[in-house]
């Protein structure tokens, strides 16, 4: 079995990337993943140097990102690093050992979604999700495209880390949402999918039609929005009346796989990709991208080993190879209370045959967590 943590590469180069390494290969951890393209943020340090808050305004990139290597979209630089900064990183990690992984954040980006709305996702309602790029755009997939190329030519990097390279939907956005009317399951669903452009142009020319089903949605969402009550329907009823409903899925879970299998086309290296979010939602079907990838993670941020051991088992089986599985685990509270409950959830992944655990996170855990992985990976 394989461990890595999730890293800050500010948080590296604030307390010395030589001095990262070591503590990193001290507590047993064989690789890094650190963070080449993120979104905004506002971090609690427990052991910043130069401050215990910190906060990024704009979805950047901290790799040095070359320009000519993109389109109509591009990444923004980051002011919170400067020059060389991640490469020189992610070469002490390579010095000590530790493998590179680039954690790269795709079509989650407030910056390009907001300064090319256009691209972003679109609602039923014809509102659109200024922190979410739209797979099904021809830009947006170009965009993916370059960025994995681009990275993967960077010489430490082992490894891209595939992050919202999907759907996303309304809830993990930039700014705090507030809402105040429950949709329900159904409705949450309904209001999730896309109908900018290029998702109905795609749909026309699957024989959808999308302008019927998008009125359908429409009425749904209005009607829990008139009422205040929740949609009692659940994404499996809807499914099952609406045929449009069931073709329009589908074809976002293909427009999904296809952008994963030109992802791991366009990059020199093997990509791995992270699942969040429902599949219904993300249009992430796992056992037709498992093939395209090295592995695929999993979250599995709880104290309830038994929890993790059904999330990775269930995904055993879609991969279809438990060695292509990984496991990611918070390494701190409320996940992870203590060492003791750290180490139960490592033995769980272990149990189960996963191949690989990723640690969350070295910036934003009290160092002293790092002793609870040493002892975690040496149980």
């Amino acid at each position: 079995m394989e461990s890595t943590i999730w890293t800050y590469p500010w948080d590296m180069v604030e307390s010395g990337p030589d001095q990262v390494a070591r503590e990193l290969s001290s507590a047993g951890l064989d690789g890094v993943s650190l963070a080449a393209t993120y979104h905004c943020f506002d971090q609690l340090r427990p052991h910043g140097r130069l401050g215990r808050l910190l906060t990024s305004e704009r979805s950047a990139a901290y790799y040095p990102a070359r320009d000519d290597a993109y389109g109509k979209l591009r990444p923004a630089r980051s002011n919170l690093l400067s020059g060389n900064a991640w490469t020189e990183c992610a070469d002490v990690a390579r010095d000590h050992d530790l493998t590179v992984t680039a954690w790269t954040l795709f079509l989650h980006n407030t910056h390009l979604a907001t300064t090319h709305p256009e691209c972003a996702q679109m609602t039923c309602t014809g509102d659109r999700l200024r922190h979410q790029l739209c797979p099904s755009n021809p830009d947006v997939r170009e965009y993916a495209c370059s960025l994995a190329q681009d990275l993967s030519a960077v010489d430490p990097v082992s490894v891209i880390e595939c992050e919202s390279l999907s759907f996303g939907a309304y809830g993990h956005t930039h700014f705090h949402p507030k809402i105040g009317v429950e949709l329900g399951t159904g409705g949450w669903f309904l209001f999730s999918l896309c109908f900018c452009d290029d998702c109905i142009a795609s749909a026309e020319d699957h024989g959808i039609d999308i302008t019927e089903l998008r009125s359908r949605c429409l009425a749904e969402v209005e009607a829990v929005f008139d009422s205040g009550e929740p949609l009692e329907s659940s994404p499996a009823d809807l499914l099952s009346a609406d045929s449009d409903l069931q073709a329009f899925v589908n074809l976002r879970d293909s427009t999904v796989t296809t952008l994963i299998e030109d992802v791991a086309s366009a990059s020199r290296k093997p990509i791995r990709l992270l699942v969040m979010g429902e599949r219904l939602t993300s249009g992430v079907d796992v056992p037709a991208i498992a093939r395209s990838v090295e592995a695929v993670e999993y979250l599995c941020y709880s104290p309830n080993t038994d929890r993790t051991l059904e999330t990775l088992s269930s995904a055993f089986q879609q991969v279809g190879d438990a060695c292509r599985v990984a496991a990611g685990l918070q390494a701190y509270p409320p996940a992870s209370t203590s060492g003791e409950q750290l180490a139960a959830s490592v033995q769980a992944a272990r149990e189960t045959g996963s191949d690989l655990i990723s640690f969350y996170n070295y910036g934003i855990m009290p160092r002293r967590n790092l002793e609870w992985i040493r002892r975690s990976l040496e149980c």
